[in-house]
Parts: C-alpha cells; sequence; structure tokens
C-alpha cells in the first residue's frame, strides 16, 4: 500500500538523518545535501554511518551498496535501507 510505504519511507528517512546527525562530519546534512559528491562523508566517516546503520535498522550492508549513489544524500540512504529490508 502506498500509504504505508510513505510512512515507512518518513520513518526511515528520519532514522536515517539522525545517525547523520550524530556522526561528526556530517552533523549539519540537510536530506539533498551532496554527501559523497561534495565530499562531506570520508572513508572513516562512510565506516561509522555504515556500521550505525546496520544496528539501527539490523540490516548488513554488503559491500556493492557501498557507492555514492547509495550514500550521496539521507534520501538514497534511506531508499537503500528500505530495499535491503525487503529483501529480508
Amino acid at each position: 500500500m502506498k500509504g504505508e510505504s510513505d510512512v515507512m519511507e518518513k520513518d526511515v528517512l528520519t532514522r536515517v538523518e539522525a545517525i547523520l546527525k550524530s556522526t561528526p562530519s556530517t552533523s549539519d546534512i540537510f536530506t539533498s545535501t551532496s554527501l559523497v559528491t561534495g565530499g562531506t562523508i570520508d572513508s572513516l566517516a562512510l565506516v561509522m554511518i555504515v556500521s550505525e546503520l546496520s544496528d539501527e535498522f539490523g540490516v548488513e550492508i554488503p559491500v556493492e551498496c557501498l557507492t555514492p549513489d547509495n550514500f550521496d544524500s539521507a534520501g538514497a540512504i534511506a531508499q537503500m535501507i528500505i530495499r535491503l529490508t525487503n529483501q529480508t
């Protein structure tokens, strides 16, 4: 149902934004901010974010998902998490 998926997407996005705000190099982000292409996320921040996302959502983020497209914004991260949670 579209209504349920919209609610889930907003919940995931809110939780992703909270994780990004708690990570030092990404604490001043907005949903549309280019985190990777804008140079906000470095390799250490990416490791921290992946760990937090895995803990928060109970998903393993495979290496093939560690792409700029999946981590360039809070919205892109939320979409990746939704895809991964729907696979389990």
